[in-house]
């Protein structure tokens, strides 16, 4: 499965312990939502779904979330202007 740049950046900041199941985990989702394409919205969701039972271990995704709200801007962005 195909990543972008970005998502395969996040899943390098995952401890190194867990990311094999990290990135088996999205691709999952991702193959179950349809999604070619690993994006890092993907990951991020799944940081969320994960974390939620763990609070202290989420603020190690604190960046990922900051730059998936800054994609999901642009994103917004350009469905405006289309």
């Amino acid at each position: 499965m195909r990543w972008t740049p970005k998502a395969e950046a996040a899943v390098k900041k995952v401890p190194f312990f867990v990311r094999k199941k990290v990135k088996a985990r999205v691709e999952k989702k991702a193959l179950q939502a349809g999604k070619p394409v690993v994006e890092l919205i993907e990951i991020i969701q799944w940081c969320i779904d994960f974390y939620k039972q763990h609070s202290k271990a989420g603020e190690r995704f604190a960046e990922i979330f900051k730059a998936a709200d800054s994609e999901r801007l642009v994103r917004e962005k350009n469905k405006m202007k289309s």
